[in-house]
């Protein structure tokens, strides 16, 4: 935020007085009053504030609604009267009438008008239960409350212009509970290899207890081991304060285990209710590039990809591209009259996300995979998981092309004499899939071939190196034209084994590349895609990382469709 110019008399503002941060997008909270003392946290643009003192500097200092303390210049903060722009609404509404959540909780409750949102404020009957920390404006007449639960009990939300307008909502604060996230720190881990099961509590727990309930084994481990996190809010709500438990273990049989997570009191009773997850143990490496019909789910390397690309966002706010869906972690859109932890630690960032994964985006990959019997590396899941996460799970049950291109790769290693081949890919930019004079892309184009045109394959050739996965057929058309095409145009009839090893580049990553449009192409969803290619073909995980020198450089050649083509960088 701008460094101001002492100003040692602050016109209108007074010790007691509420204020409202008005910097964009953000305004430092300092220890003291003065550019000189530390930044405690920024504060967000609206975040209210209690002015405790008018030092003689001008500083302000004050006070956040959670107690936090610091200081702040009152160029960017202004009297806040309630009510936001004053004077009258019509036809308030909130989404629920009532809601529960945990202590510690947040819950995102929609509130509405038909006119003049700017009159309306949240007001709690018993803030030290649960009070709107901060509101999220979708435009128009509706914004998210961000509901905060203080303490066990129950408080009624009114949401009001002071005059005829009011809408309320009853919310019951549980207890917290006794373990907020759950989960193995290797997201997928072979036999016999070491991974730490882990557990996130509140500050008041003094141990957590793991035990497998189903699966190939029995086993509980205790432990007290653990590291504390915190977090500073931006918004005003009270600093979150964790810890995270951890326990090293091996598990020596492959399959999907049931563990369920409680914890210890300072008084040293255990926990009735628990968090429960999932423990995948592979006998395959999941770094090998070998294909196998094993059940997967995305690694925690393809945990971190997918995080990387996401961004994260520690506290719940509205999603820039497409209004009305607040986010919160990497990625995760909060549903109306939904709880969720908000102000989020480093630890708790990356629960969220591998409880999201595991629940939503690996099983729609895995489904599709067994659903076809098809053979995958751990690299290809990878990828196909960060491309649902982004794109929708419903992606993988549509007929959308990259899908058919998808279900083309068979494994043509034994190929001899000939087969039949029906086209059901085509080239965007073409309308058509074009049949070449030689295996090449660079070769003349002897003819184009309608989706739904047979064609009789005489002849494989495939490119499997590290920086080509190309796989070629030649036809022979029914016209009679010889030439060749990229496999992923054509189905082939008859029994093949569906495997991603024999995946063609040319037509599969092009297909990928096309899903690059939110409101129109935006370059940072063509290099999302084409990091999802670089590890989907060549299990490169390190060209796909932002920070990386090869972010949004076509380093594999891979082919562009037209409408991206400006974002085609080489090296």
């Amino acid at each position: 935020d701008p460094e101001p110019e002492p100003d040692p008399d602050p016109d209108g503002f007074e010790v007691g007085q509420t204020v409202r941060v008005t910097a964009e997008p953000s305004l430092r909270l300092r220890s003291g009053p003065g550019t000189n003392y530390e930044a405690i946290t920024s504060l967000a643009t609206g975040v209210r504030l209690t002015i405790t003192s008018i030092e003689s500097n001008g500083w302000l200092g004050v006070e956040t609604a959670s107690g936090v303390e610091g200081y702040v210049h009152p160029d960017y903060v202004e009297v806040y009267t309630g009510g936001g722009g004053g004077g009258t609404a019509t036809g308030a509404t909130v989404s629920a009438n009532s809601l529960t959540l945990a202590q510690y909780q947040s819950a995102r409750l929609d509130g509405s008008v038909t006119s003049n949102l700017s009159a309306m404020e949240w007001t709690s009957s018993n803030p030290s239960v649960a009070y709107v920390g901060y509101t999220v404006p979708y435009g128009g007449n509706t914004e998210g409350a961000i509901v905060y639960g203080a303490s066990p009990g129950t408080a009624t939300l009114t949401f009001t212009d002071g005059a005829g307008a009011t809408a309320t909502c009853t919310v019951t604060v549980t207890a917290a509970e006794s373990v907020r996230f759950a989960y193995s720190d290797e997201n997928i881990i072979g036999v016999g290899d070491n991974f730490n099961l882990t557990a996130i509590t509140d500050s008041s727990k003094t141990g957590v207890r793991f035990t497998i309930v189903g699966g190939p084994a029995t086993g509980s481990w205790d432990t007290t081991s653990y590291t504390s996190e915190s977090r500073v809010s931006s918004y005003g709500l009270p600093t979150n304060q964790v810890r995270v438990f951890t326990r090293s273990v091996s598990f020596g049989r492959a399959g999907t285990y049931t563990v369920r997570a409680y914890s210890q009191t300072s008084g040293g009773s255990w926990s009735t209710d628990y968090c429960e997850f999932t423990v995948m143990v592979t006998s395959s490496d999941i770094h090998s590039s070998t294909t196998t019909t094993e059940s997967r789910r995305v690694s925690t390397e393809g945990l971190n990809i997918i995080a990387d690309f996401e961004g994260s966002v520690p506290e719940i706010e509205d999603d820039v591209l497409a209004s009305g869906n607040p986010t919160v972690g990497y990625g995760y859109v909060v549903p109306v009259n939904t709880t969720f932890y908000n102000n989020l630690t480093t630890s708790e960032l990356f629960a969220q996300l591998v409880q999201i994964a595991n629940e939503t985006y690996s099983p729609a990959v895995e489904n599709f995979r067994s659903t076809y019997n098809i053979k995958t590396n751990q690299a290809h899941f990878d990828a196909l998981t960060s491309f649902v996460f982004n794109c929708g799970v419903g992606t993988l049950s549509s007929d959308y092309g990259f899908r058919r291109a998808l279900l083309n790769a068979v494994d043509v290693s034994g190929f001899s004499g000939s087969a039949t081949g029906t086209v059901n890919v085509d080239d965007v930019d073409l309308g058509a899939a074009p049949v070449y004079s030689s295996a090449s892309t660079a070769s003349q184009q002897v003819t184009t071939l309608d989706i739904g045109a047979t064609v009789t394959v005489t002849s494989v050739s495939s490119t499997r190196t590290s920086t080509k996965q190309e796989v070629w057929y030649q036809v022979t058309t029914s016209g009679g034209q010889v030439g060749w095409m990229p496999a992923g145009y054509v189905q082939l009839s008859g029994s093949w084994t569906r495997d991603l090893a024999w995946a063609d580049s040319t037509v599969l990553a092009n297909n990928f590349l096309q899903w690059n449009k939110a409101g129109g192409v935006q370059p940072g969803l063509v290099y999302r895609r084409l990091a999802e290619c670089n590890i989907f073909f060549f299990g490169d995980y390190e060209k796909a990382m932002k920070a990386n020198g090869y972010w949004g450089i076509n380093y594999y050649g891979f082919n562009f469709p037209d409408e991206c083509a400006q974002y085609d960088r080489r090296q």
